[in-house]
């Protein structure tokens, strides 16, 4: 993963492509250990149309429910398309 990082000592701004379990025990070029920085993430719109939807599937009312499985609905890992 991609982590940005400030050094304590010389306040050396970076950013590293580490593993998880490496993320917190990260040093300067200096010798001195990083401290990761938290920023805020980016807003990303998705404009209607483009979300993923299952109203077209998803039952609707108790008789839509009785007659679901008779529609070719089957089971996709813990969702039913």
């Amino acid at each position: 993963m991609r982590y940005r990082y400030r050094c304590n000592r010389c306040n050396e701004r970076s950013e590293r492509n580490v593993p998880v379990d490496q993320r917190d025990s990260q040093q300067c070029e200096c010798g001195h250990a990083l401290t990761r920085l938290f920023e805020p993430t980016i807003a990303i719109h998705i404009p209607d149309g483009f979300g993923a939807t299952f109203d077209p599937v998803t039952p609707t009312d108790s008789t839509q429910a009785a007659t679901w499985h008779t529609e070719q609905v089957r089971p996709v890992g813990s969702r039913m398309i």
